[in-house]
Parts: structure tokens; sequence; C-alpha cells
């Protein structure tokens, strides 16, 4: 999107008035539909006080990205970012400043028009630089300006809030509108199916240039890990287990389980146990430091990424190798080239799981440097598997 950016100069009544009423606006519900370049945006924003605010964002589909909606709240110095498509959200704690501040924060930066309805100090801000530039003319609520190919429009509703901004040039324009509810709580109350990630995943689209069949499987494969909830899975010599946000994993000599912030690493060569809190976000480095390993596949899982999509990105031109049977399973191949890289999968029919993964560094001939490969066997998921058994006698750090 583009930034706002333009100046305005009005009657000092409307400016005074807006002023005010923007002062006065300690609480808040409003639809905020932003068009320029890039598409139609809409956001849907409640606030109740200086510490708590909920903002609903719908963005539209674009080159590259899919379309998507998201939904950021903060509740104190805590902030939700919650996806209601895949039912994933991520939490952070401690957070500081104003309320603009922490929602800007975990929502990745807010846009002028949902801004000036959080903070009266930005609000202000923004007026005063319209207010800066002169030949604007007023007719009833609305002022416009005629100004070097640029014209631009400022309507305001009768609470002196702004209605609508517009500004238009020879080769683009931006247009926004903010229409105001029946207020309601700025709370937000997570849907108890949701799953808590490190992170919520991109929106990016990986299917941009590959055949009707391959672009089938890939966009298959992708809706069932982005809705993905529990499964187990044995993978080069690692036994996983994932059931929404907690994870077990089991290799030789040694397993960890998560689960509600708390982490159990068993060592069975030296019989010791450790038992400690962590966040989603820390669970890795502290694997690390006791010297475990973090299978790749449940990393992603954990971490709210999206397997196939971070591996079939849209640089690399995919297509499809037919079917073959693995393991008893009917699975369809595909294969992605790119500079320097080549990607294959096998893609269950059953459940448009990973059966394979192979990945491959090339040189200019196209010729192989170096090679990945991993193999996925399933087995039925347990919710006792996700629970470690210690045995008695081992000592606890």
């Amino acid at each position: 999107m583009i930034s706002i950016a333009v100046l305005f100069a009005g009657q000092m009544s409307l400016y005074s008035q807006a002023k005010a009423a923007y002062r006065n606006l300690d609480r808040v519900r409003v639809d905020i539909v932003v068009s320029g370049p890039d598409g139609r945006f809409s956001y849907q924003l409640s606030s109740d006080s200086e510490n708590r605010a909920r903002l609903s964002v719908t963005s539209p589909a674009r080159k590259g990205f899919a379309a998507t909606r998201r939904i950021y709240a903060v509740d104190g110095a805590q902030g939700i970012a919650f996806d209601p498509a895949n039912q994933k959200f991520v939490k952070r704690t401690g957070l500081k400043g104003s309320l603009t501040d922490r929602l800007g924060f975990i929502a990745g930066g807010l846009e002028a028009p949902v801004e000036i309805h959080l903070d009266a100090d930005s609000a202000t801000k923004f007026l005063e630089s319209l207010e800066a530039q002169k030949g604007w003319k007023q007719a009833g609520n609305r002022v416009t300006l005629q100004k070097s190919g640029q014209s631009v429009s400022l309507d305001f509703n009768p609470r002196s809030l702004i209605s609508k901004f517009e500004v238009r040039t020879k080769n683009a324009s931006l247009i926004w509108t903010a229409s105001y509810g029946k207020f309601e709580s700025g709370s937000f109350i997570l849907p108890t199916s949701a799953i808590q990630v490190d992170r919520l995943d991109s929106p990016r689209v990986s299917v941009l240039n590959a055949d009707a069949a391959s672009k089938a499987t890939l966009e298959s494969s992708i809706r069932a890990y982005d809705r993905l909830r529990r499964v187990s899975f044995e993978s080069n010599g690692i036994t996983c287990h994932y059931s929404n946000g907690s994870a077990r994993q089991v290799s030789r000599g040694a397993e960890w389980s998560y689960t509600a912030g708390v982490v159990t690493i068993v060592d069975h060569k030296n019989r010791r146990v450790q038992v400690k809190k962590t966040s989603l976000s820390n669970l890795g480095s502290m694997l690390a430091s006791n010297g475990m390993d973090f299978e790749p596949t449940l990393r992603q899982l954990m971490s709210g990424r999206n397997v196939i999509r971070r591996l079939f990105t849209p640089d690399l031109k995919v297509k499809s190798m037919g079917e073959v049977v693995i393991d008893g399973v009917s699975c369809r191949a595909i294969e992605a080239k790119g500079q320097g890289a080549r990607v294959s999968a096998l893609i269950r029919k059953t459940d448009h799981l990973a059966a394979r993964i192979t990945f491959e560094n090339l040189n200019l001939k196209g010729q192989v440097l170096s090679r990945s490969d991993q193999v996925f066997n399933y087995m039925p998921f347990k919710p006792e598997n996700l629970q470690i058994r210690i045995p008695a006698g081992y000592r606890r750090d």
C-alpha cells in the first residue's frame, strides 16, 4: 500500500472540531476500507480503553500472496495474533508502550487510518500535516484540493470524524473510508480449537508456475498441512508425535516432550531428567543447549510453518512426475527446479501428506552437489504417545 503523505489546510473550524473529536474518542468501533494500487483492504477496530483493543484485517489476493484474514488483540501487556482459517495463534507477553505501540507490535505495524483512532496524538499530527498546505476549498463538511496534478478530498461526518479520504493522481489513487458502528468490547476470546504456534505462516502463494496436475497436488498438500491437528510419524530413525501445539520426540538414547509451556527432557544414557518452563519461541534453543535434536518437520509444525509451502517457493517451476506406490501407499510425484536447487516430493493420495521429500543442490551445469532425503512412515496417533514415562531411579536436574 502507498503511504498517506498528502498535506491539508482547511478551515480552522473543521480542523479544530476534528482534533477535539479524536481526542475524546475513548471507545470506538470502526470499519475502515482502504483501496489503492495493491487492492482493497478492510479493517475492523474495537477499542474500549487504553489497555484493550481488537483489530481484524482482511487482505486481498495479489501476486505472490493469497487473500488472508488475521485478528490481532491486545489486553494489557499480552498480545494475540490469530489466523481464523487455520485456527492457529501466536501469543506474546510483556508488551510495553502505548496501546498503539502494543497493537502495532503484534500486528506488524498499523496503517494511518487505524492509528488515528487509537491515539489522539497520531490523529493530531495527521490533521496538522494536512492543515499545513494552502489552497483548500470547503463545501459543508467536505474540503478539496487541486494541486500539481493531484486531487485530494476529505469528508467529515456529523461527529467531526473523518469519513472519507481520497487522493487521486494521473496514474494512481488511494481512498479510505471509515464507518462507525455500535460499540463492541475490545476483548477477544480464542476458540477452544485454536493451536498455539511460534509464528503465523506467510500467506505467500506457492503455486505460481506449475502444470495442472502438480498444481492440484500442491494445493491439496498445502491445505492438509495448514489444517493438520495431530500426527505421528517416523523419519530417519526419529519418532515424532504432534497434537495441537504439544509434541513428543523419541530418538536413540533420548526423548523430550512439550506441552502447555513445559518441556521434559529425558537422557536415557545418563539416566537424567529435566523439567523446565519455556516458550515455543525458545524451545529450539533450549533443546540445542541440552544436546537434543529437533526433527525438522516437527519443528516446522510447532513453529506454525507449512512444510510444503516452505519447500515449493514461487521461484520454482513445478511439474508432475506421475504416480508411484511406496510401502503400499499410492503417491503423486512432483518435482520443482530453480536456480541451484531441485526439490521433489511424493505426496500421499490418502491424506495429502509427504511420504518422501528430496532436496538437491545443483551446480551451474545442473549436476548434483549435495542431496538430502527424508522418508516419512506414518502411524495411528494416540494421545498417550505424547506422554513420557520416566523409569524409576532417574535423577532430576
